[in-house]
């Protein structure tokens, strides 16, 4: 890579999660892979001992079920997930599959801490907001910059690399 090229993909926080969408089928983050327009928030959250990853979905109603996934493969660790053991996971309807951090990049560079989790924009499904800085970061470029209330110089949330192997068996979102 010469001098003058930037690398998109983060490796500031390290992020290998895998998932298996085939013994999912109907789960959010499932069906966002191949729906262009479709994104979900995921997060692991330990209740009873028991990982779970919690879902929410860009739009649309969905079932519990399909939003809060027991994970019985010990396997896999679900805390290596970027800044804040988050991340956006989806299809964009220009650029195909995006994964980005849940942290937003500018309040940790502000603030020095992954305490500043992103959420959906609740005026358009296609950006998430941070309720720190007020920052609003559209998921639909091929880079998330800011769209709204930044600043010179902000930075874009926090990309990376996504692969889908198989027909539908094995989702690695990593540095």
């Amino acid at each position: 890579m010469g001098c003058d090229v930037v690398n998109k993909y983060s490796t500031r926080f390290y992020c290998d999660f895998v998932f298996q969408p085939n013994l999912f089928p109907s789960s959010a983050l499932t069906r966002s892979l191949g729906n262009p327009g479709d994104f979900v928030i995921v997060h692991p959250d330990i209740q009873q001992g028991v990982t779970h990853l919690l879902m929410t979905a860009n739009h649309g109603h969905w079932e519990k079920s399909d939003t809060d996934l027991i994970m019985n493969n010990e396997r896999y660790n679900y805390n290596a997930m970027g800044a804040a053991r988050g991340l956006i996971i989806g299809h964009s309807n220009s650029f195909g599959m995006k994964a980005f951090d849940r942290q937003c990049p500018n309040c940790l560079n502000d603030y020095g801490s992954p305490r500043y989790p992103l959420y959906w924009n609740p005026k358009n499904e296609q950006q998430v907001v941070c309720y720190k800085c007020k920052r609003i970061y559209s998921l639909e470029g091929d880079d998330a910059f800011p769209v709204a209330n930044g600043k010179k110089n902000d930075e874009p949330l926090m990309q990376y690399k996504i692969e889908l192997t198989g027909n539908n068996e094995l989702l690695r979102v990593h540095n």
